[in-house]
Protein backbone atom coordinates (compact mmCIF):
# COMPACT_ATOMS: atom_id res chain seq x y z
CA UNK A 1 0.00 0.00 0.00
CA UNK A 2 2.90 2.21 1.09
CA UNK A 3 4.37 1.60 -2.49
CA UNK A 4 1.27 2.75 -4.47
CA UNK A 5 0.63 6.05 -1.77
CA UNK A 6 4.37 6.77 -2.99
CA UNK A 7 3.64 6.07 -6.81
CA UNK A 8 0.27 8.60 -6.30
CA UNK A 9 2.52 11.04 -5.21
CA UNK A 10 5.01 11.01 -7.77
CA UNK A 11 2.45 11.43 -10.45
CA UNK A 12 0.57 14.30 -8.40
CA UNK A 13 3.87 16.22 -8.92
CA UNK A 14 4.43 15.24 -12.50
CA UNK A 15 0.98 15.97 -13.19
CA UNK A 16 1.65 19.70 -11.52
CA UNK A 17 4.69 20.32 -13.07
CA UNK A 18 3.03 19.59 -16.69
CA UNK A 19 -0.07 22.06 -15.58
CA UNK A 20 2.45 24.20 -14.90
CA UNK A 21 4.63 23.78 -17.92
CA UNK A 22 1.80 23.87 -20.49
CA UNK A 23 0.29 26.84 -19.03
CA UNK A 24 2.95 29.44 -17.68
CA UNK A 25 6.11 27.89 -18.11
CA UNK A 26 6.76 27.21 -21.40
CA UNK A 27 10.18 25.60 -20.68
CA UNK A 28 10.07 22.44 -22.69
CA UNK A 29 8.20 23.14 -25.84
CA UNK A 30 7.42 26.20 -27.68
CA UNK A 31 4.56 25.01 -29.57
CA UNK A 32 1.19 26.60 -29.35
CA UNK A 33 -0.99 24.25 -31.23
CA UNK A 34 0.11 21.55 -28.38
CA UNK A 35 -0.23 23.77 -25.69
CA UNK A 36 -4.19 24.58 -26.91
CA UNK A 37 -4.91 20.24 -27.13
CA UNK A 38 -3.16 19.62 -24.00
CA UNK A 39 -4.51 22.17 -21.92
CA UNK A 40 -7.99 20.71 -20.87
CA UNK A 41 -6.35 17.07 -20.93
CA UNK A 42 -4.11 18.00 -18.51
CA UNK A 43 -6.68 19.97 -16.10
CA UNK A 44 -8.66 17.11 -15.83
CA UNK A 45 -5.97 14.77 -15.17
CA UNK A 46 -4.81 17.59 -11.78
CA UNK A 47 -7.78 15.59 -9.83
CA UNK A 48 -4.66 13.08 -9.34
CA UNK A 49 -3.08 15.52 -6.78
CA UNK A 50 -6.39 15.85 -5.00
CA UNK A 51 -6.70 11.91 -4.51
CA UNK A 52 -3.33 11.98 -3.31
CA UNK A 53 -4.25 14.94 -0.51
CA UNK A 54 -7.14 12.83 0.61
CA UNK A 55 -5.45 9.34 0.45
CA UNK A 56 -3.06 11.36 3.27
CA UNK A 57 -5.91 13.02 5.05
CA UNK A 58 -7.31 9.73 5.66
CA UNK A 59 -4.61 7.91 7.00
CA UNK A 60 -3.62 10.83 9.36
CA UNK A 61 -7.49 10.83 10.19
CA UNK A 62 -7.23 6.60 10.50
CA UNK A 63 -3.65 7.28 13.28
CA UNK A 64 -5.31 9.66 15.39
CA UNK A 65 -8.52 7.49 15.47
CA UNK A 66 -6.42 4.33 16.54
CA UNK A 67 -4.25 6.23 19.15
CA UNK A 68 -7.23 7.35 20.78
CA UNK A 69 -10.18 4.54 20.78
CA UNK A 70 -13.05 4.96 23.48
CA UNK A 71 -13.19 1.55 25.68
CA UNK A 72 -16.33 0.54 27.08
CA UNK A 73 -16.96 -2.02 30.04
CA UNK A 74 -20.25 -3.25 30.00
CA UNK A 75 -21.07 -5.71 33.91
CA UNK A 76 -24.58 -6.77 34.52
CA UNK A 77 -26.15 -3.26 35.60
CA UNK A 78 -23.07 -1.00 34.38
CA UNK A 79 -21.56 0.92 31.93
CA UNK A 80 -18.41 2.19 32.15
CA UNK A 81 -16.43 4.48 29.30
CA UNK A 82 -12.88 5.41 29.05
CA UNK A 83 -12.58 8.02 26.09
CA UNK A 84 -9.91 11.18 25.86
CA UNK A 85 -9.13 11.40 29.47
CA UNK A 86 -12.73 10.65 30.96
CA UNK A 87 -13.69 7.90 32.72
CA UNK A 88 -17.73 7.86 33.18
CA UNK A 89 -20.22 5.40 34.57
CA UNK A 90 -23.84 4.57 34.48
CA UNK A 91 -26.07 2.59 36.25
CA UNK A 92 -28.94 0.59 34.47
CA UNK A 93 -32.06 0.13 36.28
CA UNK A 94 -32.24 -3.38 34.23
CA UNK A 95 -29.91 -6.11 33.26
CA UNK A 96 -27.57 -4.76 30.73
CA UNK A 97 -27.78 -7.31 28.18
CA UNK A 98 -31.69 -7.39 29.03
CA UNK A 99 -31.67 -3.86 27.64
CA UNK A 100 -29.41 -4.88 24.80
CA UNK A 101 -32.34 -7.25 23.86
CA UNK A 102 -35.48 -6.17 25.21
CA UNK A 103 -34.76 -1.81 24.64
CA UNK A 104 -31.96 -1.33 22.07
CA UNK A 105 -33.08 2.16 21.40
CA UNK A 106 -32.64 2.23 25.11
CA UNK A 107 -29.11 1.20 25.55
CA UNK A 108 -28.09 3.52 23.01
CA UNK A 109 -29.08 6.14 24.48
CA UNK A 110 -27.24 5.04 27.70
CA UNK A 111 -23.94 4.68 25.44
CA UNK A 112 -24.53 7.82 23.66
CA UNK A 113 -24.93 9.79 26.42
CA UNK A 114 -22.00 8.48 27.75
CA UNK A 115 -19.78 9.46 24.54
CA UNK A 116 -21.42 12.81 24.14
CA UNK A 117 -20.55 13.95 28.09
CA UNK A 118 -16.63 12.60 27.47
CA UNK A 119 -16.43 14.46 23.36
CA UNK A 120 -14.06 17.27 23.95
CA UNK A 121 -15.07 20.60 22.40
CA UNK A 122 -14.26 21.68 19.27
CA UNK A 123 -13.68 18.76 16.00
CA UNK A 124 -13.62 15.23 17.49
CA UNK A 125 -13.85 12.07 15.04
CA UNK A 126 -15.78 8.86 15.02
CA UNK A 127 -13.80 6.90 17.91
CA UNK A 128 -12.83 3.43 17.86
CA UNK A 129 -14.95 1.61 20.90
CA UNK A 130 -13.85 -1.15 22.10
CA UNK A 131 -16.26 -3.34 24.19
CA UNK A 132 -14.93 -5.45 26.88
CA UNK A 133 -18.23 -7.37 27.66
CA UNK A 134 -18.53 -9.18 31.02
CA UNK A 135 -21.53 -10.61 29.51
CA UNK A 136 -21.97 -13.79 28.28
CA UNK A 137 -23.25 -12.91 24.77
CA UNK A 138 -24.09 -14.78 21.52
CA UNK A 139 -22.83 -13.95 18.21
CA UNK A 140 -26.24 -12.94 17.02
CA UNK A 141 -25.99 -10.30 20.46
CA UNK A 142 -22.47 -9.58 19.62
CA UNK A 143 -23.59 -7.90 15.63
CA UNK A 144 -26.73 -6.42 17.37
CA UNK A 145 -24.35 -4.54 19.86
CA UNK A 146 -22.24 -3.56 17.03
CA UNK A 147 -24.71 -2.39 14.59
CA UNK A 148 -26.26 -0.15 17.11
CA UNK A 149 -23.01 1.73 18.33
CA UNK A 150 -21.66 1.75 14.33
CA UNK A 151 -25.13 3.34 14.55
CA UNK A 152 -24.67 5.87 17.52
CA UNK A 153 -21.61 7.46 15.70
CA UNK A 154 -18.48 4.31 16.11
CA UNK A 155 -16.00 4.78 13.34
CA UNK A 156 -15.76 0.72 14.17
CA UNK A 157 -16.97 -1.35 17.13
CA UNK A 158 -14.42 -4.33 18.70
CA UNK A 159 -15.77 -6.82 21.15
CA UNK A 160 -13.31 -8.45 23.17
CA UNK A 161 -13.85 -10.72 26.59
CA UNK A 162 -10.82 -10.24 28.61
CA UNK A 163 -9.22 -6.80 29.42
CA UNK A 164 -5.96 -8.02 28.21
CA UNK A 165 -7.30 -8.57 24.63
CA UNK A 166 -8.14 -4.72 24.67
CA UNK A 167 -4.54 -3.53 23.72
CA UNK A 168 -4.44 -6.22 20.99
CA UNK A 169 -7.57 -5.08 19.62
CA UNK A 170 -6.55 -1.81 19.28
CA UNK A 171 -3.22 -2.97 17.23
CA UNK A 172 -5.28 -5.09 15.26
CA UNK A 173 -8.13 -2.83 14.11
CA UNK A 174 -7.43 -1.89 10.48
CA UNK A 175 -9.40 0.95 8.86
CA UNK A 176 -10.46 0.95 5.36
CA UNK A 177 -8.95 3.48 3.53
CA UNK A 178 -11.24 6.44 1.80
CA UNK A 179 -9.75 5.13 -1.80
CA UNK A 180 -8.81 1.43 -1.52
CA UNK A 181 -4.98 0.68 -2.24
CA UNK A 182 -4.85 4.09 -3.80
Amino acid sequence: MLKKRTINDAMSIVCIFLFLEIHYLHFMTDQPELYDNLKSLVAMVLVIPLISIACRIDLLANKKVLANPAVIHLTTQQCELMWQGEELSKISTMPVKQLLLDNPDSFAELVGSMLREAKQPGLTLKPLLIVHSMLELTKLEEEELKRLLMGIGAAKVVVVDEPEQIEAARKATIFPDLFGDA
